[in-house]
């Protein structure tokens, strides 16, 4: 009658996987404000390097959230279509 759906364990790795870019962008500002304490005069150029790399790791992960949400969108399309 109903139809089970188990895709919360799915979901959750999938919105996860990409731990190693959210490791990555927490070293890189940890790293930046080392590097602005110990070069006071370098600051706008360090800030806007930095700046940069997290705004090129952020639009990496959001077209991996883009390619999910389209992947679940068809998941739902294909199995929740009412029998006939």
């Amino acid at each position: 009658m109903f139809r089970e759906e188990v895709f919360y364990d799915n979901y959750t790795e999938e919105i996860i996987s990409p731990w190693w870019l959210y490791l990555l962008l927490g070293l890189n500002l940890v790293l930046l404000a080392l590097l602005i304490v110990m070069f006071p005069p370098l600051v706008a150029y360090l800030i806007a390097g930095f700046l940069l790399f997290d705004g090129a790791v952020f639009l990496l992960i959001a077209y991996r959230l883009w390619r999910f949400k389209k992947r679940y969108q068809q998941w739902r399309a294909s199995w929740l279509r009412p029998a006939a």
